[in-house]
């Protein structure tokens, strides 16, 4: 959808609206990864192999390591978590076997 730019002013700041609920949350993720070291360009990365519908990722080294997972499917995803954590999203403490709600994600940081 093409909007004006009134028109999107208008929806970001229309408390409660889509366009500020969606810029909302993404302000807050920008700012928990802006806190994250292993979110930094030069952290190790590495591709975690869970489940075929999770597209997964391991950034960083150590305690403070985060696995980034998102469940690319419309169906619940049974994964392996690669360690114990905490989801940064939702502060909800992760281990062992999890399912990911279809198109579910999280950044579990050991």
């Amino acid at each position: 959808q093409k909007l004006g730019a009134a028109e999107l002013l208008g929806g970001l700041q229309t408390t409660g609206s889509l366009r500020n609920r969606v810029a909302g949350g993404y302000k807050r993720m920008l700012g928990i990864r802006r806190g994250q070291p292993a979110f930094n360009p030069g952290s190790s990365q590495a591709v975690l192999r869970l489940h075929p519908s999770v597209f997964a990722l391991r950034r960083g080294d150590g305690a403070g390591s985060i696995a980034a997972l998102v469940n690319v499917s419309g169906e619940a995803a049974e994964v392996e978590l690669p360690f114990a954590g905490t989801d940064l999203l939702t502060g909800e403490e992760m281990a062992g076997t999890y399912t990911l709600r279809p198109w579910q994600y999280c950044w579990v940081k050991a």
